[in-house]
């Protein structure tokens, strides 16, 4: 993104171009994912981290390749479903963590290495509502401290997360249901007992955790 708005200094004149990813995924060539990792818990973690790093970095629009796309001769598949039985794939869970975020994306301070431990991501939702996504990327579990700036009163926390037990795992768990309905009646999210600023989270092994924490107006 530093070389395109670069290039747009150099050639546009310095306007503010919008831009588009039309398509991502793990892997741009499906015949060479023969270990059928974009059907596994691994895509998922790729997927959450892809799109906030694009968020991050300025990009206005993206795609996904795709939704419904059909297995691969080699058993993989693009698709955030399965198009036969339509079954979610693992990554299809992080779309609605990241719904669930807000559109305004805030600065955070991480003391761990976001491209191997834990990925870290604040947001807006309301005025008085922030949000926190975490990727933890590893076999561990990653216990830390979260600090909201200005010490506001949290009055209420809601928790939402993916997680599964290693990274080729095709069967995960999204609070806590490995199958929840569509409308996900059957998979609420969490509700956590958080009185303190900073407060103590505990983020699960190969897990994406959203939290989100209603201040006090």
């Amino acid at each position: 993104m530093a070389d395109v708005q670069a290039a747009f200094d150099q050639y546009a004149d310095g306007r503010d171009v919008p831009v588009a990813i039309t398509e991502y995924n793990m892997f741009s060539v499906q015949d060479m994912d023969n270990s059928h990792l974009m059907t596994q818990l691994v895509n998922a973690l790729y997927t959450a981290d892809t799109v906030g790093q694009m968020m991050a970095n300025g990009v206005q629009m993206a795609t996904h390749w795709n939704l419904a796309n059909g297995q691969a001769g080699n058993g993989t598949d693009y698709g955030l479903i399965n198009a036969d039985t339509y079954d979610p794939y693992p990554q299809f869970y992080t779309y609605t963590l990241w719904s669930r975020f807000g559109s305004e994306m805030l600065a955070v301070r991480n003391p761990f290495p976001a491209d191997t431990t834990l990925a870290v991501y604040a947001g807006r939702i309301d005025e008085n509502t922030l949000s926190v996504l975490a990727i933890n990327k590893t076999g561990e579990a990653v216990e830390t401290a979260v600090q909201l700036q200005n010490s506001p009163t949290i009055t209420s926390a809601l928790m939402d997360q993916l997680a599964g037990d290693a990274l080729d795992a095709q069967t995960i768990t999204f609070n806590g249901s490995s199958a929840p309905a569509v409308d996900f009646s059957d998979a609420p999210s969490e509700q956590l007992a958080i009185t303190g600023n900073p407060f103590t989270v505990t983020f699960p092994p190969y897990s994406i955790t959203l939290i989100r924490l209603e201040l006090d107006s």
